[in-house]
């Protein structure tokens, strides 16, 4: 008897506990909210970038163990005009232990949690394309230090919208995002089965898409950002007037593409890199080859050029460099890189460039005449599944004629087509230019940097000693 009595005591005070917890953490989301609000606000609209964001709530209801609202959020543009992105009710449940978490098996201690399921009132076509069931359901928790993390997916679908004319098909997706609590530190994953998505006149299929990022904020509008996508194959095509897809010659096929994107900004300056691959290119039926492309750069960024000092100067200066640009395809590689620094003389406009702000430029081209025609001769022949010497011989006449045209006077780029030469045939460029150094190359020769000069003033080359 006395530890039936003793069990159910525990209880009773766990119970009263629990709900005083939950009181207590309703009453601290209602005083907060909206500094919470205003502090989102206020983030986005330091981004230039992004459109000013108008968040707004109504019809607040606090209960012991959960809060209800209705959540407004417009977007607004220049001229002022609001588009709305969200307008819904919204069910906060109260920690210490949210029951929606509790019942997704998540036991961990936090301020609160919500559900968002798309309803039927909003979107009945979604709801039966999604078999009578929400489309996106959206699970989102704050904890105590009011750390944010969000989860959304989506259920299969297969939906039609009559009025566009659109046909939108999707396996089950997801996307994780979390945020700390001064909103400086983003991280977002998300990834893509299967998509679908056909118009009147064209067709996209994604197949196995991920996405990882990260953001991280400092002061003075300072950020490092890192964004990675992979997709394993894509497909771009057109349909045919009964909205079927068509694998016709119009098609680009992608297999195990990579985009990788690295940025910062900070001390007024824009810097970062980028680097892609692409296992396969198809163009119809034409496997173009594959590639891979590598670049860094860092820019300036506009501030009061009145209030600089000596010391911001060099802040000014462009820096581009394309560390490698490489495509093969079974004839062989195109390549090409380049380095390119300017002193960026109170927004100079690029065709004024000249010795007094040009600090370093620097190129190497590489395009053999036998993988140059061999993929001009498949842009040219997308139907078939390879060209064929015909094609091939023909691309080459256009090309020798076009490039022996325009290229054979020019100080720049390198031109050799000789059919009786063991000289590789085919464009190339040999470009080096310092003003540091005082040091000059044009065509692999070198010559002084005043003749550098006159080479491209005049478009003619110095005679070399």
């Amino acid at each position: 008897m006395k530890k039936t009595v003793i069990a159910t005591s525990i209880v009773v005070i766990l119970g009263a506990g629990y709900t005083l917890a939950s009181w207590y953490t309703g009453n601290i989301i209602e005083n907060n909210i909206d500094a919470k609000i205003a502090q989102i606000t206020n983030q986005i609209d330091q981004y230039k970038g992004l459109p000013d964001v108008n968040i707004q709530y109504s019809d607040y209801h606090k209960g012991i163990f959960s809060t209800s609202f209705n959540l407004t959020v417009n977007t607004v543009n220049l001229e002022n005009h609001q588009n709305t992105l969200f307008n819904d009710k919204v069910t906060i449940y109260h920690g210490p232990f949210p029951w929606s978490e509790i019942k997704s098996g998540d036991f961990s201690p936090k301020m609160g949690a919500f559900i968002y399921q798309t309803s039927k009132e909003s979107n009945e076509s979604l709801w039966l394309a999604a078999g009578n069931k929400p489309f996106m359901t959206i699970n989102s928790s704050i904890d105590y230090s009011e750390n944010i993390k969000l989860t959304a997916n989506n259920e299969p679908i297969n939906y039609t919208n009559e009025e566009l004319g659109t046909n939108l098909q999707a396996t089950k997706n997801s996307l994780f995002l979390s945020i700390d609590n001064q909103l400086n530190n983003l991280v977002i994953q998300g990834q893509i089965d299967q998509l679908t998505l056909k118009n009147q006149m064209d067709y996209l299929e994604i197949n196995h898409l991920v996405l990882t990022g990260n953001v991280v904020k400092y002061a003075d509008l300072g950020y490092q950002a890192k964004t990675e996508v992979s997709i394993e194959n894509g497909l771009i095509g057109r349909v045919n007037s009964n909205n079927e897809n068509l694998n016709n010659n119009d098609s680009i096929k992608v297999n195990q593409l990579a985009i990788n994107i690295n940025a910062a900004r900070q001390n007024k300056r824009l810097t970062g890199d980028i680097s892609s691959s692409v296992n396969n290119l198809f163009l119809g039926q034409q496997d173009l080859g594959k590639g891979e492309i590598l670049a860094n750069y860092t820019l300036p960024l506009n501030y009061d050029l009145s209030a600089e000092t000596n010391d911001d100067k060099a802040l000014r200066n462009w820096y581009v460099k394309l560390d490698k640009l490489l495509w093969h395809n079974q004839q062989g590689n195109l390549s090409a890189s380049f380095t390119l620094n300017v002193a960026d003389n109170d927004n100079m406009p690029w065709d004024q460039l000249d010795e007094d702000n040009l600090i370093l430029a620097q190129a190497k081209v590489n395009l053999p005449l036998k993988p140059l025609t061999y993929l001009a001769a498949q842009i040219s022949n997308p139907q078939k599944s390879m060209p064929d010497d015909n094609d091939i011989q023909s691309v080459t006449k256009s090309v020798v004629m076009l490039f022996g045209l325009f290229l054979n006077n020019s100080p720049i780029i390198d031109f050799n087509y000789d059919p009786n030469d063991e000289i590789e045939d085919g464009v190339s460029v040999d470009l080096y230019y310092s003003k540091e150094e005082n040091q000059a190359r044009l065509k692999g020769k070198s010559i002084t940097t005043g003749q550098f000069w006159q080479a491209l003033t005049r478009n003619k080359l110095p005679k070399f000693n």
